[in-house]
This record gives C-alpha cells, structure tokens and sequence, in this order.
C-alpha cells in the first residue's frame, strides 16, 4: 500500500499542497532572487589587455613626405626614403661654398640628381651638352643643387622643417631649361620652368661675383621663389607681389632664404663679403612684399 501524501494548510487560503510540491515552489522562488551573474565570453579581451601596446600588425603607418625614382613619371608620388635630415645637419659637411663650387659635380651627385629631379633640356634651345665649364647652363643647374645640398643653417627655415635641398624636392618634381621669356612655375608636370639663356652668365661660375653683384646664389633663389608658387599658388598683391611677409608667398620664402643664409649659416661657410650680400637680396625681396 502506498502511504498518501501528506497535505498542509497555508495561512493565507485554505487550499492545501503537498509536501513535496512545497518543496518544489519553494527551490523555484530561491533561484529567481539570486544575483545576476554576467558570463564573458571566451574570447573578450582580458582587462590587461585593454592597456597593452597595439601589435605591429594594427600599427597605423605614417605616411611619409612624396619624391620621385628614377624609374617612375615624374609627377607620380611614392614614399620619400627615411633618411631625411634636419635642416640643422648637412648631408656631407662643407666647410666653404666657394670650395665646393671650385670643383666639378661628381658622377655620384649628378646621378643622385637625376634620380631626385626630372632635369629636362628643351631640344628647341640648342644648349651645348653637359661639361664642367663655366658658362655651361647644365653646369650651374648641378652647382645650385650642389650648393642647395650643402646649405645648412643653425635653425630651421621658416616654412619647412626639412633642409633647403628635401623641401625642393617635395615642391615640385624637375626643371625644365626652356627659351621663354621668364622663368614661371610650373608646366603640366609640375617642373619649374627657367629661361635658358640665364644659366648661361658667367657669373652664375661662382657664389656670388662682386662685380655683376650676382651669383650662383641668385639662380637658388630664384628656383627658391618658383618652388613656392608650387605649393601656394600665385602672388597675392597686384600680378607680381605678396601681400604680406605672414602668408610666406614666393617672395616671403625667397626673403627668408638670403636672411638664414647671411645671418644662420656656420662661419666659413660664406665670406663677410657674400654675406652682405644676401643681406641686400634679402632686403629687396622684401621690398616686393605690399605690407611687410
């Protein structure tokens, strides 16, 4: 014989349970008040997680500043090498600008600008082929940038924090020697343009020639101010002036260029006569500015 359940009564009804079924209800009713618990998946990261360094693989790269092979279009952008320098420190340390100049381009340096550069000779000018003579155009297209490599100065330009040499190479991507009336930046392929029969002065033979009261260092300053219409586009005051010294117009950064070269270049470097020099180009870019 099965022995029958037993039953109590509850005080709020007079319906009865059984025991076993109290049990039950009473388990139930337990379980729903116990504190929620959250499960974290397998595969969340650890709370050290969250502070360790990414990995390599979620590293975001930095683009680096845009130059040219000697393979590619010119116009083409590629990643510029890493081994740029500041302009503080010069590629080869020169310890006077006359002494650089009185020595011919090595293959390695013609080859390295060749590399950085779309030099382009407009078959239409006639210009005699390269040779390492004075008044030979090709000559003191190699010079300037031998000269612009080997200028360092002990604080940054103005407008760039790279040396005068790479900042030229980001603006623009060759010169071209072309019969035109002037010298203007630039054709379709973002070459500066120079009028060809400039190169070919004999004062362009030295650093600065104190009786033409030019130079070498004109031709750099001019490549200076077309470079800069580049990346700024035209003047600003009139058809051929700046507004002001702030915007670093064309005429600003060829301003700028004569100033760090007579006042923040090594001494040696230049001579007190060239100095003064570019202390007056300085003074007469300056004068082209509307309101200094």
């Amino acid at each position: 014989m099965f022995q029958k359940d037993k039953y109590i009564t509850m005080p709020w009804g007079h319906r009865r349970f059984s025991l076993p079924l109290l049990t039950i209800l009473l388990l139930i009713n337990f379980a729903c008040n116990l504190p929620s618990l959250t499960v974290t998946p397998s595969d969340s990261p650890r709370a050290t997680d969250l502070t360790s360094p990414p990995s390599e693989s979620t590293r975001t790269s930095i683009p680096l500043s845009p130059t040219r092979t000697a393979h590619s279009n010119p116009t083409s952008v590629v990643e510029r090498t890493p081994a740029l320098l500041p302009t503080s420190i010069p590629p080869t340390l020169v310890v006077s600008l006359d002494d650089l100049l009185a020595t011919c381009p090595t293959e390695e340096e013609i080859e390295r600008f060749q590399i950085d550069f779309d030099i382009f000779i407009d078959p239409e000018v006639g210009l005699p082929p390269y040779s390492c003579e004075d008044t030979n155009p090709r000559l003191a297209i190699y010079q300037a940038l031998r000269a612009m490599s080997a200028l360092y100065f002990d604080q940054p330009l103005p407008w760039t924090s790279y040396s005068l040499y790479d900042w030229l190479r980001g603006a623009v991507s060759g010169i071209v020697l072309r019969a035109t009336e002037i010298s203007y930046c630039c054709d379709d392929q973002n070459r500066i343009v120079l009028k060809s029969e400039l190169l070919s002065q004999p004062s362009y033979s030295s650093w600065y020639d104190p009786q033409s009261g030019i130079g070498l260092m004109d031709l750099v300053g001019l490549i200076v101010h077309e470079a800069r219409h580049a990346e700024i586009g035209g003047h600003t005051c009139g058809n051929s002036d700046d507004a002001t010294l702030d915007e670093m117009g064309a005429w600003g950064v060829q301003h700028y260029y004569f100033l760090w070269m007579a006042e923040h270049t090594p001494p040696g470097l230049l001579t007190p006569t060239q100095r003064e020099a570019a202390i007056t180009h300085a003074e007469t870019a300056l004068g082209r500015i509307c309101n200094p």
